[in-house]
């Protein structure tokens, strides 16, 4: 489906079947679209009442369902048929129905409150993301909406609140909204929508509320950091190859080669770890006097240097009652 709409105007809106195919734009340029597939739909909640009220035992009652409401969504924009992920926009429609009548008593200004679980809000960035029209009840464009009407929606204690809108019989308000969640649902979630009407005066119960309680959003894709893939410096120089030499700055990867040491940095974010200096082997309470440029993890033969950047690391340790110490340049 696509939409042409400004805030307070819904604009060019071709009639077509929203349940069959697409709706059209003429104006803007940046129009809205949202493609008519992968939604989650639950089934509409309708309202119905004998009339005339009350019927006695000699009236003659004519049941009839006077209007209907219902709330459903699709997966992240440009996946429609997937299961949407934290951080990822997604579409909820709305939509309430006022229904043929006998009595012709329905037509009101109906009004849609959509309450989202707690961890999913509305992400509306431009006034292009929310799109709103009349159709028939089946689906098939009927009408634009008044430029009152067709407003964003409004945040109103917990839910988010849409303008009130007029329908006669044989009248659908729809609203579509993108949300995006900050976090996991692994169980199903509900999404609530509360709709009021005034005129009735008794007719029907109000409001009428409906619910989907099918929303589910997986985790975001986990995050690699900034660091590529390489496998660090192949290059040669000084007297060696690559990591063995004592000059090598060859270049591989996202890294650079090292000074002679053998490790080589695998990306921007990790923490680069090499061994102590020959001089300090087997030293104990090896510690680092520019803990800036390094540190010393481990203990004995199993400690570790982490480089936290580039510079001269200096290191101390105890060989018997000797004090040892040593110093080695280090690559970040």
């Amino acid at each position: 489906m696509f939409f042409g709409k400004r805030r307070g105007f819904a604009a060019g809106i071709a009639a077509a079947a929203l349940i069959a195919g697409t709706v059209a734009a003429a104006q803007p340029a940046s129009a809205l679209t949202i493609n008519n597939v992968g939604w989650v739909e639950v089934d509409p909640v309708i309202n119905s009442k004998l009339y005339p009220d009350p019927c006695g035992p000699y009236d003659f009652c004519l049941l009839y369902s006077s209007v209907m409401t219902s709330v459903r969504f699709q997966g992240p924009i440009g996946n429609e048929t997937a299961v949407p992920k934290v951080g990822e926009r997604f579409y909820v429609h709305v939509w309430t129905a006022a229904l043929d009548s006998p009595f012709n008593v329905i037509s009101d200004n109906y009004q849609m409150k959509l309450l989202l679980p707690e961890g999913v809000r509305t992400d509306i960035r431009t006034n292009d993301d929310v799109g709103c029209f009349v159709s028939n009840p089946n689906g098939s464009f009927k009408r634009y909406m008044a430029s009152w009407e067709c407003q964003d929606p409004v945040k109103v204690g917990v839910y988010d609140q849409f303008p009130a809108v007029a329908l006669g019989e044989n009248e659908t308000a729809n609203f579509w909204v993108p949300v995006v969640a900050d976090r996991t649902f692994n169980q199903n979630a509900t999404i609530g929508l509360s709709m009021s009407y005034s005129k009735p005066a008794g007719a029907l119960p109000n409001p009428l509320y409906a619910q989907n309680s099918k929303l589910v959003v997986n985790p975001a894709p986990a995050d690699t950091g900034g660091g590529g893939t390489g496998t660090g410096g192949t290059g040669t120089g000084g007297t060696g190859t690559g990591g063995t030499g004592t000059g090598g700055t060859g270049t591989g990867g996202t890294g650079t080669g090292d000074s002679g040491n053998g490790t080589n940095d695998t990306g921007a974010t990790s923490v680069v770890v090499t061994k102590v200096p020959a001089k300090l082997v087997g030293a104990t309470k090896v510690k680092s006097l520019t803990p800036k440029v390094c540190v010393v993890k481990g203990k004995g033969k199993k400690a570790k240097v982490s480089v936290i950047k580039s510079g001269k690391c200096k290191l101390t340790g105890k060989k018997g009652k000797k004090t040892v110490k040593a110093t080695l340049r280090v690559t970040r």
